[in-house]
């Protein structure tokens, strides 16, 4: 369009005319050019706009948690004063009980003191306050002399509960050491270690460990093993042990006694047999010779 006109300004028949061309061709261009000129002006870059969005958010954010926190300091507020009401009427009511009682339970001592004279006053000030004191120092006085008793009463009763308790420790000490001293006994004849190794069995078939059961009855592993022959004859082969037994003399020794009772065991396979099968019943100890 534009260019239209220009061409048809250009071939003119009189001065009116291109006149009147001008200012069509002004008009035309306010109308046309100005609106193309300002859409090719730059626009905001896409990041700016990003960050100014970003920072209306954020304001609204802002904007929205503030008066959500105003909102809630004046419920805050609210509550106080109300609770201040509360407290104030609470001592108003109990400030008019307590001059409503007074009031009513003693109009005589009012009008008594309004009646009394200064001197009478004073007088009977100074004689209550020496009454209170002397009444207040016999008071502390009877506190201090109930509880030192206490006290004592406590201290004696601590005493004879620990006397009482030392006797038992001692008591179950002694009666410790007795055990001991009769389960350390040496065996000197052939019979008392076959009490001493049935002990032993005993608290081995209870369920304990060989090492607890000889803790228990207080001997050594190596004292039962080097007489366990004597224990194991007497069971396999009674009457070749009472045979034994027989012959044994005081004198003689038990290691001797032990190995005449392990020849004879040795020299009868079918005798060492029988040890290892009354072992898994059970009626032996399972003794292992450790090289």
């Amino acid at each position: 369009m534009p260019i239209l006109l220009i061409q048809s300004m250009i071939a003119p028949h009189c001065c009116c005319d291109v006149i009147v061309r001008l200012v069509l061709f002004r008009t035309m261009i306010r109308i046309f050019v100005y609106p193309i000129i300002t859409d090719t002006e730059p626009t905001v870059a896409p990041t700016a706009f990003l960050h100014f969005k970003k920072k209306e958010l954020k304001l609204c954010e802002a904007k929205k948690k503030q008066h959500i926190v105003t909102e809630k300091i004046s419920d805050l507020i609210k509550e106080r004063d109300s609770l201040h009401q509360q407290i104030g009427q609470n001592t108003n009511d109990h400030g008019t009980m307590d001059s409503s009682s007074l009031a009513n339970s003693s109009p005589g001592a009012i009008s008594f003191t309004s009646s009394s004279s200064s001197s009478s006053s004073s007088s009977s000030s100074s004689s209550s306050s020496s009454s209170s004191s002397s009444s207040s120092s016999s008071s502390s006085s009877t506190d201090f002399s109930d509880s030192d008793q206490k006290l004592k009463k406590k201290r004696k009763k601590k005493k004879k509960h620990h006397h009482r308790s030392q006797k038992k420790k001692d008591k179950r000490k002694k009666k410790k050491k007795t055990k001991r001293q009769h389960s350390k006994r040496r065996a000197r004849h052939p019979q008392e270690v076959l009490k001493r190794y049935n002990k032993v069995l005993k608290a081995f078939k209870k369920g304990r460990k060989l090492s607890v059961a000889y803790q228990k009855v207080g001997v050594d592993r190596n004292t039962i093993v080097s007489n366990a022959p004597i224990c194991e004859l007497a069971v396999v082969a009674p009457k070749t042990y009472k045979s034994l037994l027989v012959a044994h003399t005081p004198q003689q020794r038990l290691q001797d006694f032990a190995k005449k009772c392990l020849e004879v065991l040795q020299n009868d396979p079918n005798l060492l047999r029988d040890v290892e099968h009354q072992k898994k019943k059970g009626k032996l100890i399972p003794l292992s010779k450790k090289m």
